[in-house]
């Protein structure tokens, strides 16, 4: 199965938690990254991504954790309501680090201000703590 397929297969795959459509966009062979710059879980359908390829986190670029073929909720609300489906889960191994929670924040915020060089700011902000992996800022 070529790139090119496995974008084919998983376009409409799903959505991130966040709600932000599910895309892949070509990194090299049998590497794919998420779309999203905020995406960094994914639960797919069963098998959508084959074997051997490597989901890289839209937040930070790196590996994606995969559990294959699990049944649960993939959602607060699904949870809530004792729902489940399977699914193949993808998780960054990062998520939970402050800097990257921090790069997510400040996207976010990036496409929600009004104003276009604040927006400009905060991606700034957000590629420099993604490259060098460090707060900017220290919570109170």
């Amino acid at each position: 199965m070529t790139n090119a397929d496995i974008i084919n297969k998983t376009v409409d795959a799903g959505s991130s938690a966040r709600g932000t459509p599910f895309m892949l966009q070509l990194d090299e062979p049998n590497h794919v990254r998420l779309q999203s710059a905020t995406q960094e879980h994914w639960f797919p359908e069963p098998g959508t991504v084959p074997e051997g390829v490597i989901v890289h986190c839209g937040v930070c670029g790196d590996a994606m954790e995969c559990t294959r073929d699990i049944s649960g909720p993939t959602s607060f609300v699904m949870a809530m309501a004792k729902s489940k489906r399977d699914h193949d889960s993808f998780f960054c191994p990062n998520r939970d680090r402050s800097w990257h929670q921090q790069v997510v924040a400040l996207r976010d915020q990036a496409t929600k201000t009004p104003s276009g060089m604040l927006g400009q700011m905060f991606m700034h902000e957000a590629a420099e703590i993604a490259e060098h992996r460090k707060c900017t800022k220290v919570r109170l």
